[in-house]
């Protein structure tokens, strides 16, 4: 059964850096800022959808140093598209140029790549200019199993594990 939502409970002092860190990094696959309760509880998604929720919690509440050592413990991951594109590859042309009976074609020479494949290398590269640290570059895990292609990189307000997957692979 798919989750539907889920939230993630913070300091709430670090709610606006954290959904900073999460709109910058995921924006290139339409995830946004949806939708604001008072100063501490954010809806965040694609569309028109708000599937993931910041909760900010007042110091009287809880320990934060405790709140903090749980996020670190935290692993998210989102799924990236499992459709393939044609990307051209200017290095794999052998002839530029064909006649076909007096018309002149270009020669269109590439290979298909997961469009998840790279939705999780932007992911990767905006996470790490958002100020990420690394945690896993993009490329296939088959330790996960065969067509597991992800990144990884932890947040820059708490170390949470963030992951974007594609489980068709990076190429066709």
């Amino acid at each position: 059964m798919p989750l539907d939502h889920f939230s993630l409970a913070v300091p709430a002092s670090k709610v606006d850096p954290l959904v900073s860190f999460f709109t910058t990094s995921l924006a290139h696959m339409g995830f946004k800022e949806h939708i604001r309760y008072g100063s501490y509880i954010v809806g965040l998604g694609e569309e028109n959808a708000a599937y993931f929720w910041i909760a900010g919690i007042v110091p009287e509440d809880t320990d934060e140093k405790t709140v903090e050592a749980v996020l670190r413990k935290q692993h998210i991951a989102f799924t990236a598209e499992s459709e393939f594109l044609f990307r051209f590859d200017p290095s794999l042309v052998v002839s530029s140029v064909i006649v076909f009976g007096g018309d002149v074609g270009i020669t269109m020479v590439g290979f298909l790549m997961s469009l998840g494949a790279e939705q999780v290398q932007q992911f990767h590269v905006a996470a790490l200019k958002a100020g990420g640290k690394d945690n896993g570059a993009p490329g296939p895990r088959p330790q996960y199993h065969p067509g597991y292609y992800g990144a990884f990189v932890l947040d820059p307000v708490f170390g949470v594990n963030v992951e974007v997957v594609c489980h068709k692979g990076a190429a066709a």
